[in-house]
Formats: structure tokens, sequence, C-alpha cells
């Protein structure tokens, strides 16, 4: 596991999410958790999208590329934010700019 890897593992909440078709309650898109051993969870509306992830350096910005049943999503880690530019391709309708909050 490398620096960037180690710096993000670990619970996230939603901060914000805009276009929200698909859900009826933000609450329902609850929590983002970044395991050390390379896997996550990403719970939502009692359900889960399990995979892997990766991070990375790309100069001003780390780089989380996250895999979910051969589907890629790359988000962009920002000090304790993670964000989405869109989390279409998971199969969760037309979401974008989901950012994710790091809790204590």
């Amino acid at each position: 596991m490398n620096k960037y890897e180690k710096e993000v593992v670990g619970e996230y909440e939603l901060y914000k999410c805009d276009s929200i078709t698909i859900l009826k309650n933000v609450d329902e898109f609850s929590k983002l958790v970044l395991n050390d051993n390379k896997t996550f969870d990403l719970k939502y509306n009692g359900k889960s999208l399990n995979g892997n992830w990766t991070a990375n350096d790309y100069g001003d910005w780390t780089i989380i590329d996250f895999e979910y049943q051969n589907v890629f999503i790359r988000a962009q880690v920002g000090r304790e934010e993670i964000t989405f530019n869109t989390l279409s391709g998971f199969g969760l309708g037309n979401l974008e700019n989901v950012k994710f909050t790091k809790l204590k």
C-alpha cells in the first residue's frame, strides 16, 4: 500500500450530491468505507456495493480508482473529501458531484 492509499483509508459520509433522481432521500446514500485491504463498501438505501480501489498521486491531486463489477470510476481526493463526478457507471442513476467527507 502506497502513502496515498494509507491516507485515504477510513469511513466517509455523504456531504453533498447534485442531480439526485434515483434517491427519495439523501440519507439513503449513507456511507463509503475504504478498507486497508483495498476494498470498498458503498452503502445506499439499505444495500451495499463492494469492490476494489487504488489511489495514486497525479501531480496536484490524489486520485482514487474504484472498480465494481468490471466498471471503473475515478474520484478525486482533496483534504478529507472524496469527490466523484458521477456514479452512473455503478448503476446509481443520474448522480453528479457526489462528495463524501471523512469521519474522524
